[in-house]
């Protein structure tokens, strides 16, 4: 099964760079860059269909489940809980800081992996952050984008957030199976049932945090069909910002108002 999806997610990135080659103006500026990824969605039908079955799943069963955990869970938790996680990520952080060549960043995570691990009970309390260590979050898309490798098509997974060839690639394949430690450790151990608990529970928590937000967004369009294309756009500016590193942050702020909110009633 993880051989399959190896396979399958290398096909769709080989399709995918091979067809976008065809939008190769993609170098100019980033909101260009945005504008250009929102045009070029050749599987805009499938796309489409498989955003309304995540609409469809959310509105049943996850938003459902996220609400009941929100409800039991003690407001105190929720900071530790998001720092647990956070923690987690630290070693991907770490290497592909690495590979982008961020070697100051790749040291800060470095840094608050361990500090964090250790006096901040595997994480649960952000000691490094207090002490003004920044986290640098970073995945394998972000590094193939610093590599120069196009964004490709488009794309949305059955219950995955919106997102390109490239990024589905980087951080689905390669993030999640063979740059991680935590796959190599589980899988050593048999405990592959821990690690996708994890990433359930980890999916879970990041829903719950963000009920009020998704609905306000969701309302801010007409309809699904035009929150479809609303989420393709702040998807595509959302990714410009983390892989510049924030240096756009601003300037996509200002950008996300006048588009999508300066004329909404």
């Amino acid at each position: 099964m993880k051989r399959l999806l190896l396979f399958f997610l290398l096909f769709i990135f080989a399709e995918g760079v091979s067809a976008s080659a065809q939008a190769s103006s993609l170098k100019a500026q980033p909101f260009d860059v945005c504008q250009d990824m929102n045009a070029y969605d050749p599987w805009e039908g499938w796309n489409r269909q498989i955003f309304a079955f995540n609409l469809f799943v959310d509105d049943y069963f996850i938003k459902p489940l996220a609400q009941g955990y929100d409800f039991i869970r003690p407001d105190f938790m929720k900071k530790p809980l998001n720092h647990f996680y956070n923690n987690l990520h630290e070693p991907l952080n770490f290497v592909n800081n690495l590979l982008q060549g961020e070697w100051k960043r790749a040291g800060d995570s470095w840094a608050r992996f361990f500090v964090n691990s250790s006096f901040g009970l595997l994480g649960f309390f952000d000691v490094a952050g207090d002490e003004n260590v920044p986290e640098a979050r970073e995945d394998f898309g972000q590094t193939l984008a610093v590599w120069g490798v196009d964004h490709g098509a488009y794309l949305v997974l059955p219950l995955y957030k919106p997102s390109t060839v490239r990024d589905a690639f980087g951080e689905i394949a390669v993030d999640g199976f063979l740059l991680t430690p935590w796959y190599y450790i589980a899988d050593n151990n048999d405990a592959m049932g821990w690690y996708y608990g994890r990433l359930a529970a980890e999916f879970l928590e990041i829903r719950a945090d963000n009920l009020e937000t998704f609905d306000n967004l969701r309302n801010t369009a007409a309809d699904d069909d035009s929150f479809y294309a609303l989420m393709r756009s702040l998807s595509c500016q959302k990714r410009q910002v983390e892989i510049y590193n924030g240096d756009l942050e601003e300037d996509m702020s200002s950008h996300f108002e006048q588009e999508f909110f300066e004329d909404q009633p």
